[in-house]
């Protein structure tokens, strides 16, 4: 349980421990052996040609703030720039499916 608590005092990772959320589709396709979340609309896209390469699943720490997301991560869409033509813009915001 050490290594799930925050920091009383700044709500970010204790001294000495970092805990990272998993990029990628693998991210959110099972919680747990036998318990899917996004797994069955992951494999609905690849069969229509859908892969990793055009698809991004944004993983996010559920136990942090919004500000100290935005502290810790500089964004809650943290994209590399090569893939930010992944992302169309509409107004002031990017759409997401």
């Amino acid at each position: 349980m050490e290594h799930m608590s925050l920091n009383n005092e700044t709500g970010l990772d204790p001294d000495g421990i970092r805990v990272r959320p998993v990029s990628g589709l693998v991210a959110a396709d099972y919680f747990a052996p036998g318990y899917f979340v996004w797994a069955v609309l992951i494999k609905n896209l690849a069969q229509i040609g859908y892969e990793e390469k055009n698809m991004h699943m944004a993983a996010y720490d559920w136990r942090l703030t919004f500000q100290n997301t935005e502290v810790r991560f500089h964004g809650l869409l943290c994209f590399p720039l090569k893939d930010l033509h992944l992302l169309p813009v509409l107004d002031f915001g990017f759409t997401s499916v």
